[in-house]
Formats: structure tokens, C-alpha cells, sequence
């Protein structure tokens, strides 16, 4: 799980510094009966450098919000639906 990230959304929404400890003591009582799944920037950026191409943060930040708002509910987002938005955003 990327922690971290879970960690910095905690701290949003409960407006306070945190520990690790009391942030995985909230999330564990919050979300006994859900998943969710993240993913980053870096994710993008990582799989763009894999398929062959340099793209900046902005770029993939703009890929990754393009994803979130368009990518169709019944399959999700997957390594392939990236893969997909990479080659668009690309070429256009």
C-alpha cells in the first residue's frame, strides 16, 4: 500500500499532524469494510519512461486527472487504460 499517501490524506482531512501509528489507527477503523486503490503521478511517469517516454509531473498529472474523470467505471484504471491515456495524451 502506498502509505504515505494514505498518511498525507488523513492529515487533510482531520487537519492535524499526525504519527503513522494514529493515522493506521484511523484508517483501520474506517475502512474495515473497503478497499481503495491509489495511484500516483509517479505511476505515470514511471509506466511512460517503461513504454519509452520522458513526460514531466505536469504532464502526467494532467494524464492521471484525465484518467480519474474519464476512464469508463466497468473496466477502472488499470496498467493498460495508463498505457492507453500515455499514447493519447503522446500522440495526440
Amino acid at each position: 500500500m502506498k502509505e504515505q499517501i494514505i498518511y498525507e490524506a488523513v492529515d487533510a482531512l482531520v487537519g492535524e499532524p499526525l504519527t503513522k501509528e494514529r493515522a493506521r489507527e484511523i484508517l483501520t477503523n474506517a475502512f474495515t469494510d473497503k478497499i481503495m486503490i491509489v495511484w500516483t503521478v509517479e505511476d505515470v511517469q514511471t509506466h511512460a519512461t517503461n513504454m519509452g517516454y520522458t513526460i514531466s509531473y505536469d504532464q502526467a498529472h494532467e494524464i492521471l486527472h484525465h484518467l480519474a474523470n474519464n476512464h469508463d467505471a466497468d473496466l477502472g484504471i488499470s496498467w493498460e487504460t495508463i498505457k492507453a491515456a500515455i499514447n493519447s495524451y503522446i500522440n495526440g
